[in-house]
């Protein structure tokens, strides 16, 4: 089955839901952001590098340990059925079997248009921040040049593997990636309304949406 690494969605401030129209999907609920994990003194370097991990690789057993270290719970959602992931709080799925589904943030367009914005305005700063943070518990030392250096490689490492919706998510690739599909999105929905036109046809309800 397909994975999806843990990330958080955006807009942060916003809930989120995930429709399971066919198949079987694991989903782990965190009880809060990436940062929060992070910057809690409870959770040791074996810890983060549990989270840290689950970026780029999940299972079953890596959901359960995950679910066991930090909380939260586990949903197991199967045709029709849907799940509500909180705002502000990491998730990660894995699908058992072929799955069809889809992700929708719930938020206002006032909500949506602050996101963009703050996005710009703090992306790098809350990234860099996060990654600092991580790489002190991972490093395990009070070297700074230490820390910073495995900081840079958290970074490089999210930035090829967790894109936009990484702890450190780059306001580079949520420009390029998200963006984009919300371009793509628009002009096949305009195509499609072309098309009904020309045919006489009622629109499908995701277009009307």
């Amino acid at each position: 089955g397909s994975l999806t690494g843990s990330h958080e969605d955006y807009p942060m401030a916003a809930p989120s839901v995930i429709v399971v129209l066919k198949g079987h999907k694991l989903v782990w609920i965190a009880p809060g952001s990436f940062r929060t994990l992070i910057e809690n003194p409870k959770y040791k370097k074996a810890d983060i590098d549990l989270l840290v991990r689950s970026m780029s690789t999940v299972d079953p057993a890596l959901l359960a340990s995950l679910c066991s270290v930090f909380g939260g719970e586990v949903l197991e959602l199967r045709d029709n059925e849907v799940g509500v992931v909180p705002p502000c709080c990491v998730h990660a799925a894995y699908n058992v079997d072929a799955t069809v589904s889809v992700n929708y943030t719930v938020c206002s367009q006032a909500q949506w248009l602050a996101c963009v914005q703050a996005t710009a305005l703090t992306c790098q700063e809350e990234r860099a921040a996060a990654a600092a943070a991580a790489a002190a518990k991972l490093v395990g030392s009070k070297d700074e040049g230490l820390v910073q250096e495995s900081a840079q490689r958290l970074l490089r490492r999210a930035a090829e593997t967790g894109g936009s919706e990484s702890f450190e998510g780059c306001v580079v690739l949520f420009n390029k990636g998200y963006i984009a599909w919300m371009e793509n999105r628009i002009r096949a929905e305009v195509a499609v309304a072309k098309r009904c036109r020309r045919r006489r046809v009622a629109l499908p309800a995701w277009v009307r949406a």
